[in-house]
């Protein structure tokens, strides 16, 4: 059996050290091209907060500063958080890092002009408790947005691989990504949008399909979602 060399390299970080894969990630073509179309669609602008809630070690983060915003990057592993501020020191203006649980954000209400979550609330114990603590940090009129990859991405990764002649790690990673990670419906993105207290409720499919994004605006003051 010929092993694969980069699968096996995917397989070790996410293993041994998820702060570099998840690094690494954002530096391949398909994963920073997903990322930048989804930001843009989301018409962020200069001077807005914004909250990137499971932001890992803060590539997100830091480009949304580097767009001129003020821009918090919030996670629960102190590990991704180090490695987000490249030992301990923060170089950007507007940009600061906190760690945390997701379910229960240390934020007042409406401290956010937006906030988002990318491949988070997939694997979040309680999906609905993440995005109605996103949606209650956010101000109203503003956005709550995450990222996850589509109920399809299985079936779909082997011909999206071949056709853009995707390979060596940034194949396997992709791959990876399609055969471990939850995943999740539109109609659930946007039921859980709904349950959350979200309006204005959008849906767009990236990577042909492959990742939903899902974006809802807090319309007003909503009870927090039940947890359990």
């Amino acid at each position: 059996m010929r092993l694969d060399p980069a699968g096996l390299s995917v397989t070790f970080l996410l293993m041994a050290n998820r702060p570099a894969l998840f690094e690494r990630l954002h530096r391949l073509g398909w994963h920073s091209d997903m990322i930048e179309e989804w930001v843009r669609g989301l018409r962020l602008q200069p001077g807005q907060t914004i909250l990137d809630v499971g932001c890992g070690p803060g590539m997100l983060t830091r480009r949304l500063a580097g767009m001129g915003m003020r821009a918090t990057g919030f996670d629960q592993s102190g590990a991704m958080l180090r490695r987000a501020k490249r030992g301990g020191v923060v170089q950007q203006d507007g940009l600061a890092f906190v760690q945390g649980d997701a379910h229960s954000l240390p934020f007042e209400d409406g401290a956010y002009d937006h906030a988002i979550a990318a491949s988070l609330v997939n694997v979040a114990a309680n999906p609905l408790g993440v995005v109605g603590e996103m949606r209650r940090a956010t101000a109203v009129g503003g956005t709550v947005s995450f990222l996850v990859p589509s109920a399809g991405m299985t079936a779909a990764v082997a011909d999206y691989v071949a056709r853009h002649r995707l390979h060596g790690f940034s194949a396997a990673a992709l791959r990876a990504w399609a055969s471990r990670a939850p995943k999740m419906t539109a109609d659930e993105a946007t039921f859980l949008l709904g349950q959350a207290g979200l309006g204005d409720i959008t849906i767009r499919q990236l990577l042909e399909g492959m990742v939903v994004i899902a974006t809802g605006t807090r319309v007003g003051r909503w009870p927090s979602p039940t947890l359990r």
